[in-house]
């Protein structure tokens, strides 16, 4: 047996999402504001979304999507030299010269230049 909606309860959510859409708070601050749980929030944001939803005559455009464009950008690959002071070096592998200069460069002065290779 479901229970049904107290339509008094769902004006009451519906006036507090009314409040919150013209509000620039984020949903945490506006529920201590409101002393209602971020939970309760939650619940009545879906169950008022799906009783819209449900009801008769309502256009489908009116629904806000919650999906957004995203740009999916690739990985750069690179190389990453940890050295034993703890210094980190991070140089991407677009330019393999580049890569050898600045191990080459770091190998060199990790050694105190003694000419001894350290380790990468």
């Amino acid at each position: 047996m479901s229970r049904s909606t107290d339509p008094r309860k769902l004006a009451l959510w519906r006036e507090r999402f009314s409040r919150f859409s013209r509000g620039e708070m984020a949903i945490g601050p506006f529920c201590a504001r409101e002393r209602v749980s971020v939970a309760s929030f939650y619940y009545w944001r879906e169950k008022a979304g799906s009783l819209a939803d449900a009801s008769p005559g309502r256009p489908q455009a009116d629904r806000q999507s919650v999906f957004q464009p995203v740009t999916v950008v690739p990985a750069t690959a690179a190389v990453r030299i940890e050295l034993p002071s703890g210094t980190r070096i991070e140089v991407g592998t677009g330019d393999l010269e580049v890569v050898r200069a600045v191990v080459g460069v770091v190998a060199r002065s990790d050694d105190g230049g003694h000419g001894r290779a350290g380790s990468c």
